[in-house]
């Protein structure tokens, strides 16, 4: 079971499914989000308009439901480019080629993954499979017929891609491929790390990365996007001592460092609380009265969309929060500030990309109500109301990066 090398060979399933999953996410440069946090969104940089980002994102999702050439796609470029009036970096040729190959082969290589976890059981180990002919690097050329189980660590820094433009893939094998190729499972490859200097808009920056592996390709972008798999005993032992539930941030910065205020200032509210709401039905009626309907799509100040489902939301809302819901509008059209921050589980490497929005209200009495609300994927997944004596730095709830901010 190989995988095919050619970029626009991709449509198959997995692989769509995953790249208009991704968030369309504005971005300076290249380096402002790094490895794993590929498999959560879509960047190009210096796009920094979300309009823009859509009709690159667009272009990219045809070339894979469709197989378009890289020909396509530069012609879908220049009409994107001349529409959008954009000054990008780089020649024409080879922007194009870097946005198209990179974004086609990440999303076939992840949705290969998938199928390559799916089948573990019948074809347990991994091939690596360099480019044959054309723009050959050694240090790839030397992992030829590198065979090593689907698991093992190896993959986790050096499972394709590992450079621009770099065309190399994997082969699925069964025991029986071994013997009759007369290939046998390698000692554990020794990585050394390379320690490389990029330029960021903030200046230069030091990484490392394994020797042959581009700075910034040193992950497994299937494993970023589902996660480690886990047999149910261990899954369970993760979950006992605690470890199942920690996420780990990967995004930097916070209100100081964005020179934000100290304080959320507080808005005159322009809902009131409701009386208790205590049933899963009143709850879902409460919310359809909120949302005048079953669901609406919320336009975040940065342009970017929420959907709230009264159904969905209302088997998992606690009822201690259900009075509050009249204030959901306030918070996902006029917050005060809305911070996205990249997180990594611990236990399975599952990158998730989250969005979290902060108001502060004015309430009778001298009081105020906190409003922090989350979003991942483009849907509401859940928030926190805390009526509060008196105004909060909030300063656990406003890290990350700034995404947008009166």
């Amino acid at each position: 079971m190989s995988v095919k090398t050619s970029a626009n060979s991709v449509p198959f399933q997995e692989a769509i499914d995953h790249f208009k999953g991704k968030i369309k996410l504005p971005s300076e440069a290249w380096t402002d989000i790094w490895e794993g946090m590929h498999a959560r969104a879509f960047v190009v940089a210096g796009a920094m308009k979300d309009d823009l980002l859509c009709d690159f994102h667009t272009a990219i999702t045809t070339a894979l439901d469709e197989g378009a050439t890289l020909k396509d796609f530069r012609t879908q470029f220049d009409t994107i480019v001349e529409r959008h009036g954009w000054s990008y970096n780089g020649s024409r040729g080879w922007r194009t080629r870097v946005i198209y190959d990179t974004n086609l082969r990440q999303a076939h290589m992840t949705g290969r993954w998938k199928q390559i976890q799916g089948n573990k059981g019948l074809f347990p180990y991994l091939r690596y499979v360099p480019l044959i002919g054309g723009n050959r690097r050694e240090t790839h050329q030397a992992w030829r017929n590198w065979v090593l189980p689907v698991d093992h660590p190896w993959w986790d820094t050096h499972y394709p891609m590992n450079g621009w433009g770099c065309k190399c893939t994997v082969e699925s094998l069964t025991k029986g491929d071994l013997m009759r190729r007369g290939l046998a499972v390698s000692e554990d490859p020794a990585i050394e790390m390379v320690k490389h200097t990029v330029k960021t808009p903030d200046g230069d920056k030091t990484v490392y990365a394994p020797k042959g592996v581009a700075p910034g390709f040193a992950y497994n972008p299937g494993k970023a996007d589902m996660g480690r798999l886990y047999s149910e005993s261990d899954r369970t032992r993760l979950k006992a001592c605690g470890d199942w539930k920690k996420w780990k941030p990967l995004t930097k910065g916070d209100w100081k460092s964005h020179n934000r205020p100290t304080t959320v200032p507080a808005d005159k509210a322009t809902a009131t609380l409701r009386e208790k709401v205590s049933t899963t039905k009143e709850i879902r009626e409460e919310l359809e009265r909120v949302l005048g309907g079953k669901e609406k799509v919320f336009t975040l100040p940065d342009g970017s969309p929420v959907l709230v489902n009264a159904e969905v939301l209302a088997e998992h809302l606690p009822t201690d929060r259900a009075s509050f819901l009249s204030f959901l509008p306030e918070v996902l059209e006029d917050p005060f500030e809305i911070w996205t921050t990249f997180l990594e589980h611990e236990a399975t490497g599952k990158v998730a990309l989250r969005k979290r929005l902060v108001k502060v209200v004015s309430l009778e009495k001298d009081k105020a109500l906190t409003l922090v609300a989350e979003a991942k994927g483009g849907k509401f997944v859940g928030w926190t109301f805390i009526p509060v004596g008196k105004l909060k730095k909030l300063g656990g709830m406003r890290k990350g990066s700034l995404t947008w901010g009166r």
